[in-house]
C-alpha cells in the first residue's frame, strides 16, 4: 500500500482521496431505512474524520461528510456536523459560508425562521455571501414581510453591485405591482460588465448562464417599456435581448407589440 505523505496537508489530502473512494463505492448502495449506515458510507465518514483532525481548515471535508447525512436521510446529524465545525473555523469567511450552509440546511428541514436567523449571521460574518442575500429575502417575502425583503436587497445591490441573481431577485420582486422599481433593476442588472459579472455557485456553462441572465433581464425590460408605451427603449431592450441570444420565438411578439404602440 502507498504510504501516506509526511506533511499534515498532505496525510489530510490522502485520508480524502480515501474517503472520496469509498464515497465512490458507496453510490450504488441503497439508501437505508435504518441508521445503520452502509460500511462504505461509514469508512468515508471516518476519512472525512481524519482529514478534519489532520487538518482542521478542510471545509471541503465538512461538505461532503454533510451531504453523505443527507444522502441517506439523516438531517439533523448534517446540522449536528456544520455546528462542530463552527467551532473549528473562525476565519470570518470560513464561519459565514458555515453559517449559510446552516441556513440551507435549516430551510430544506422546514425551519424557514431557524434559516432566516442563520442567513442574517452569516451575512453579518461576511456581506460577500451573494447567497445568502437572495435566499434570505426569499424568505421575507414568502413569510409576506415583502418591505423587509426589498431594503434587503436594495442593501445587497449596494454592498456587491456586480452579482447579477441580487438584480434579477430584486426586479422580480417589484414584479407588475412597482414599474418603476423593476425598470431600475432591470437596468442596473443590465449595466453590469459580463466580465465584471458575479453569478452564484458553479454552472456547468457559466458563460451561457451569465448570458441567459442578460437575455432574462432585457425581455423584461422590453415588456415593461411596451407597458409604459416607451417605443424607443423597448426596441432598444428587445436588440440587447438578441444580442444575448434571445431567438425569433421571444422577440417577434414584443417587435408586434412596439409596432402596435400608439
Amino acid at each position: 500500500k502507498r504510504a501516506a505523505p509526511a506533511s499534515s496537508q498532505g496525510q489530510a489530502q490522502f485520508q480524502l482521496a480515501r474517503a472520496y473512494k469509498h464515497l465512490e463505492d458507496a453510490r450504488p448502495t441503497p439508501v437505508p431505512s435504518s441508521d445503520l449506515l452502509p460500511e462504505n458510507y461509514r469508512r468515508a465518514l471516518d476519512f472525512f474524520a481524519m482529514a478534519l483532525a489532520t487538518d482542521p481548515g478542510r471545509l471541503d471535508a465538512v461538505g461532503e461528510t454533510v451531504l453523505i447525512y443527507l444522502a441517506v436521510k439523516q438531517p439533523e446529524q448534517a446540522l449536528a456536523t456544520v455546528h462542530e465545525a463552527m467551532n473549528r473555523f473562525k476565519t470570518p469567511q470560513l464561519r459565514a459560508k458555515l453559517q449559510e450552509m446552516e441556513g440551507r440546511l435549516l430551510l430544506d428541514m422546514g425551519r424557514p425562521d431557524q434559516a432566516a436567523s442563520a442567513f442574517e449571521q452569516a451575512l453579518k460574518t461576511d456581506a460577500n455571501r451573494d447567497g445568502a442575500w437572495v435566499t434570505l429575502a426569499a424568505i421575507y417575502a414568502r413569510q409576506g414581510d415583502i418591505p423587509a425583503a426589498q431594503t434587503l436587497l436594495e442593501r445587497a445591490a449596494r454592498i456587491r453591485p456586480t452579482t447579477l441573481e441580487i438584480h434579477h431577485a430584486r426586479a422580480g420582486l417589484a414584479g407588475a405591482s412597482d414599474r418603476e422599481e423593476a425598470v431600475a433593476a432591470w437596468r442596473r442588472l443590465l449595466d453590469v460588465p459580463p466580465e465584471k459579472a458575479v453569478t452564484l455557485g458553479m454552472r456547468p456553462s457559466p458563460e451561457r448562464y451569465r448570458a441567459n441572465l442578460y437575455m432574462t433581464a432585457a425581455l423584461a425590460l422590453a415588456t415593461l417599456h411596451i407597458a409604459g408605451e416607451e417605443r424607443d427603449a423597448a426596441r432598444l431592450a428587445v436588440l440587447t435581448a438578441q444580442g444575448y441570444g434571445a431567438d425569433e420565438t421571444q422577440i417577434a411578439p414584443l417587435l408586434r407589440a412596439i409596432d402596435a404602440l400608439p
